[in-house]
């Protein structure tokens, strides 16, 4: 097995190693690095294949989850919490296998293949100094019994870095602390700082022992979420509802009421001349946070050919199928013929269903890729450019692009990087906000009084390795693809913040400062 299309990407090391009696005060800006590898004659160029090592479950471990045998479809990246000595095996279709892990890698971002007969784990060896020492033992089944993708992204952090919160029990008894006091803002915050490892085996830990405290934060997550700038919320609200929701209550032919959206009749030259009809389909869904979901009739075929995967999380943290089709959403199938036929009627109070209002729900837009895809052929046949320059990624749905952050963020997405309204570009799982000429784009609406500010500025290093691991995932796909990486900030400050970081830790991706329309 060969590592060409794997470029070496520097991981970041923890300010104090593990057990250390005291962290000492952070230097601003300067997210320390992992020291050079010198070079070992000994080291092959490629790859480096190690044993699975043998796993004992750490003593006073973390209850195991809960939820250990539930299916789930391929493994896509894993997260690694070297404090806790716990794993996360994430999915597409639902919430990660979990379990504990034994490796001595420095924290940092990797990629692994996978040797399930062998029982070996198959590291780039540009990124790891000799033949690491990896393995895993999941919650329920064996790990090289599951299905990987061929290469796996594996993001190694040092767990929770909060003073305040020294430990995991600190953490839930705070998050239990936030719900009495009836603070959900403080709640769903302090879940969003969390990584995913973390993350998942608190709210586990919630709902087996206050599943009172999970069900309030999601029954006051939109009231929380609304202006808060923190990342993390699609997250968060995947993870509460792992546990509070059942998964076939989330897919998206779940819906409670299907009604002609108002806009259906504005008129769009654009999509009349695609060959496409501008019915919108406004589907409610009757959940805890409740949501909308508008999508084109033209994005649900007739077919009826039964899904072959299982569903994947797409827009509102709903689940969707491959393809929407009268096979995998009979449901919506049957909706938006009952809807086409009004229209003929011309049921005009029918159609006029009004939209909740967004501060009572979430609301999210689904665009079928195919939809994009016939409006680009229109507009080229036009000799109009088409709506995105032709890259290596896609537009996709995505619950953060637009309906759980502020209107400003939205806004400056749109103006800055042409971002469509609840889409994200996305090249082999990992979202950007667009793509120029040879350039990927992402926008950071962080401004200088908000928590990312703060974090950069004060040296905090969960906010300087957030920083550094989305830019080495986001440069990893780049290289795969032989294109560049830009940032695009809204404030000039924050720009220069980052820009300190990536010099640090030779990130070599671009930040510009463009000023909000």
């Amino acid at each position: 097995m060969t590592g060409e299309a794997i470029t070496a990407v520097q991981p970041v090391q923890p300010a104090t190693a593990p057990g250390a009696a005291a962290r000492p005060a952070a230097v601003p800006l300067a997210v320390p690095t992992r020291p050079a590898v010198p070079a070992v004659a000994s080291v092959p160029v490629g790859t480096i294949s190690t044993p699975q090592a043998p796993v004992r479950a750490p003593a006073g471990a973390r209850r195991p989850s809960s939820d250990a045998m539930r299916p789930r479809s391929q493994v896509t990246h894993l997260v690694v919490n070297i404090d806790a000595r716990r794993v996360a095996l994430f999915c597409a279709d639902g919430p990660p296998y979990r379990g504990f892990v034994d490796t001595d890698l420095a924290t940092g971002a990797y990629t692994v293949k996978v040797d399930r007969r062998a029982r070996r784990w198959v590291f780039d060896a540009a990124q790891v100094r000799s033949q690491p020492r990896f393995g895993l033992l999941i919650d329920g089944p064996d790990p090289f019994a599951l299905d990987f993708a061929a290469s796996l992204s594996v993001a190694v952090t040092s767990g929770l870095d909060m003073p305040a919160l020294p430990d995991f029990a600190a953490t839930a008894a705070r998050v239990n602390q936030y719900v009495y006091d009836r603070d959900y803002r403080g709640a769903l915050a302090l879940l969003c700082e969390l990584n995913e490892v973390d993350l998942y085996d608190l709210v586990d830990d919630l709902w087996a022992t206050k599943p009172g405290v999970v069900n309030d934060v999601l029954l006051h997550f939109v009231e929380a979420a609304r202006d808060l700038q923190a990342d993390g919320q699609q997250a968060a609200l995947r993870a509460l509802e792992s546990f509070a929701q059942k998964s076939k209550e989330l897919y998206v032919d779940a819906f409670s009421s299907c009604a002609i959206h108002a806009s259906s009749f504005a008129r769009n030259d654009e999509r009349t001349q695609a060959g496409l009809t501008n019915i919108r389909l406004q589907l409610d869904f009757d959940l805890v946070p409740p949501r909308t979901l508008l999508l084109y009739a033209d994005d649900v075929g007739s077919g009826t050919d039964m899904a072959a995967a299982l569903p994947t999380y797409g827009p509102g943290c709903l689940t969707f199928p491959e393809a929407l089709s009268a096979g995998t959403t009979p449901r919506l199938e049957n909706a938006k013929a009952d809807a086409i036929q009004n229209l003929e009627r011309q049921n005009v109070e029918f159609f006029r269903e009004s939209v909740r209002q967004v501060s009572h729900v979430l609301l999210s837009v689904y665009q079928a890729s195919l939809s994009l895809a016939k409006l680009d052929a229109a507009m080229t046949a036009r000799g109009n450019p088409p709506r995105t320059p032709r890259g290596p990624g896609k537009w996709l749905p995505t619950f953060e692009g637009g309906s759980n952050m502020p209107a400003a963020a939205a806004r400056y997405e749109l103006t800055s990087c042409g971002t469509p309204a609840g889409m994200g570009y996305f090249v082999e799982g990992v979202q950007f906000e667009g793509f120029a000429g040879r350039t990927l784009l992402d926008a950071k609406f962080w401004e200088p009084g908000g928590y990312m500010a703060k974090g950069l500025r004060g040296g905090w290093l969960k906010v300087g390795w957030k920083v550094v691991d989305q830019a080495n995932r986001q440069l990893r796909v780049a290289r795969m693809h032989g294109v560049d990486v830009e940032w695009r900030f809204a404030s000039q400050e924050v720009a220069d913040l980052v820009r300190v970081i990536f010099r640090n830790n030779s990130i070599p991706i671009r930040v510009v400062h463009i000023a909000p329309l």
